[in-house]
């Protein structure tokens, strides 16, 4: 941080007029947006000459630690940050009082205020700028930074009018404010330290659900807020709202996120691109896309209408999906969710004991994979049934009776006709073999001791005899 002496500022004042010089170096030039905590102005850097953003903390707020210590970690937060879709910090001072971080300047306009005036985008314009936020994103996660207040307030989209494709200028995206940030690894103490456990942090329509809970939110929560984004871009509004933020907290924990084309039947939302922001809002982080590059392929590939995105992988179909394989498409994305459940499981299981020890078996038929979507009603695949073992003895029996299911395992009740072993890791499912009754082994033996010495006997007996 420099340290500047104090310069031409009226104390008090609300908004520095233009012509005010900061530290000695910045002329303000005109106010670009003002917020809760402070007032961002255009202004021209000495002895360079070009044009910076100079966000200046509220007066009034200056003498708030909490405050101070949060706009102390954003310019800690940008100064780590390296990315093309990222506006990077230039500097950050104190002068007469006032805290003042030196931002490059982007050219543009928010995306809130372009929502505004159009409503929609195309779905080509909402699939760009979803991609240049994933880049953002991604630049922020790889180095340990959590955004938690992604909306389009704090999205800066470049040449609004121009749109992809069509012979101008590609839309270009930045993403600004991360004065909610959380650095997760690699930060100082200081910086940790700000992220308070059971505190809420974020803006209720774009807040994931365990940030509505007031848990610890990761990559995913950011990954949630664009879907939120993605859903408001498209249709036109954010999926849920409420009278306070309480009942719109509720809603993204409770309610079922409504479909976007049902919604906004008018939208040319394609199923493919449906798919990607429902999975995207999913309840549990374990549900969505697990990184920003994910993500960013999923909406790449939702780009073609022939193309269905399931749960991490890209289906291709020989004509554009309709509602009704976009209904046979959903459930994969459950099946998926169950299938990384039960991978779990299974490690967790073998983690504990051999695979012969620790048997991991399940009566649900699962006759997909997470790339193939479920059948049609009435034509559901059957498998035929497993060949009949041996009924073991009560005296010895099987692993999978004795056993049980293993620690940490899930076993459910299937239907009759396809009751499988599912193995989704390169795991090893043994069978148990029947017993063999030890008993019936025992006397056998009994009785083979018994005749050679039967026979030792009448040969020792047949020598005596011939020696007298």
């Amino acid at each position: 941080m420099t340290e500047a002496s104090p310069g031409p500022i009226a104390p008090g004042a609300a908004s520095l007029p233009p012509g005010t010089r900061v530290a000695d170096r910045y002329e303000i030039a005109s106010v670009v947006g003002e917020g809760a905590h402070g007032i961002v102005y255009r202004a021209r850097r000495e002895p360079e000459g070009d044009t910076v953003a100079l966000k200046i903390l509220h007066r009034h707020l200056s003498g708030d630690p909490k405050v101070r210590s949060r706009f102390h970690r954003e310019a800690d937060i940008l100064r780590r940050l390296q990315g093309e879709h990222v506006a990077r910090a230039l500097d950050f001072l104190e002068h007469d009082g006032l805290l003042v971080l030196v931002l490059e300047y982007v050219e543009g306009q928010a995306l809130e205020d372009l929502l505004a005036e159009r409503a929609t985008l195309s779905p080509n314009e909402a699939v760009e700028i979803a991609l240049q936020i994933c880049a953002a994103l991604g630049a922020a996660h790889a180095a340990g930074i959590i955004h938690r207040d992604l909306k389009p307030a704090n999205v800066i989209v470049e040449r609004p009018d121009e749109t992809p494709g069509q012979g101008g200028s590609p839309i270009r995206v930045k993403v600004v404010d991360f004065g909610l940030g959380k650095v997760t690894h690699g930060g100082h103490p200081s910086a940790i330290s700000l992220t308070e456990q059971g505190m809420i942090f974020g803006t209720p329509e774009y807040m994931s659900p365990e940030q509505a809970r007031g848990e610890d939110a990761d990559a995913r929560s950011d990954l949630y807020a664009l879907g939120v984004m993605l859903y408001q871009m498209t249709v036109g509004e954010v999926p849920f709202t409420g009278k306070s933020p309480i009942e719109v907290m509720t809603a993204h924990l409770r309610e079922p996120v409504p479909s976007p084309r049902a919604r906004k039947p008018s939208s040319p939302i394609t199923p493919s691109l449906e798919v990607v922001i429902l999975r995207a809002l999913g309840k549990q982080p374990g549900d969505r896309y697990a990184t920003a590059r994910d993500f960013a392929l999923a909406v790449a590939a939702a780009r073609d209408a022939t193309r269905v995105v399931s749960a991490g992988n890209i289906l291709t179909t020989s004509q554009a999906l309709d509602d009704t394989d976009l209904h046979l498409v959903m459930p994969d994305l459950k099946a998926a969710r169950e299938k990384r459940m039960r991978d779990r499981e299974a490690e967790r299981a073998l983690s504990q004991g051999s695979a012969a020890a620790q048997p991991f078996t399940t009566t649900e038929a699962l006759a997909s994979t997470e790339s193939i979507p479920a059948p049609p009603p009435g034509k559901e695949r059957s498998l035929p049934p497993p060949p009949a073992q041996p009924a073991p003895s009560p005296a010895a029996p099987t692993l999978a009776a004795s056993a049980g299911p293993a620690p940490g395992a899930s076993t459910s009740r299937g239907t009759k006709s396809e009751p499988i072993v599912v193995a989704t890791s390169p795991v090893t499912v043994r069978t148990a073999r029947p017993a063999i009754p030890a008993q019936s082994n025992r006397s056998t033996l009994i009785w083979i001791i018994v005749a050679i010495l039967a026979a030792g006997i009448g040969v020792a007996i047949g020598a005596l005899v011939g020696g007298r």
